[in-house]
């Protein structure tokens, strides 16, 4: 209501003056931004999501229960319930915290948690492919977690990783720098 009556005082001076216009636009925002929350806080971080950094190539997403695939764009938003794939293509996702994955050619990835509020776990599932994963800020042992077809590994500390699965439900873990579980 603060915008309408800023406005209509603007206006009748015959001349509209971009500070009064500025100023509505903005009451109205935080008037519009505290009428959702209803005073209730967020429940997610700056972490929440995930976003694509870099692809080259055919890179894949299926957004939650959607059946249906999409192309990956550079920037592009990942959420929880999300999958990942690249066929003839690389990607690279950025997690939050300094933290990336990177995706091999013939590689599916799922996401099923990333950090909350009260919860800083980030759970992924590789399905197939190769995947390296770089840590450079952990700020407790035990929150990136990976899971595959055999085996969950937890990340105890900074490092970079190199996850490769296979079809026969085969894992193998190659750690350059690190400690995992």
């Amino acid at each position: 209501m603060a915008w309408f009556l800023l406005l209509s005082l603007a206006t009748r001076r015959r001349e509209i003056k971009k500070p009064a216009i500025i100023t509505a636009l903005f009451l109205f925002a935080v008037g519009l931004s505290l009428a959702q929350t209803d005073g209730e806080e967020p429940k997610y971080t700056n972490e929440s999501f995930a976003r694509l950094r870099s692809i080259s190539g055919d890179v894949y997403i299926q957004k939650g229960a959607e059946e249906s695939f999409e192309d990956g764009v550079v920037n592009m938003p990942i959420e929880e319930g999300d999958r990942l794939g690249t066929t003839d293509g690389r990607a690279e996702l950025y997690l939050g915290k300094k933290t990336y994955l990177r995706l091999d050619n013939n590689t599916k990835l799922e996401i099923i948690s990333l950090p909350k509020k009260g919860s800083d776990l980030t759970r992924l599932r590789v399905v197939k492919g190769n995947i390296y994963l770089r840590i450079n800020q952990l700020e407790k042992e035990k929150t990136i977690e990976v899971h595959t077809p055999d085996e969950a590994f937890y990340a105890l500390g900074e490092g970079l990783y190199r996850i490769d699965v296979f079809e026969k439900r085969k894992t193998d873990i190659f750690v350059f720098r690190g400690v995992i579980e």
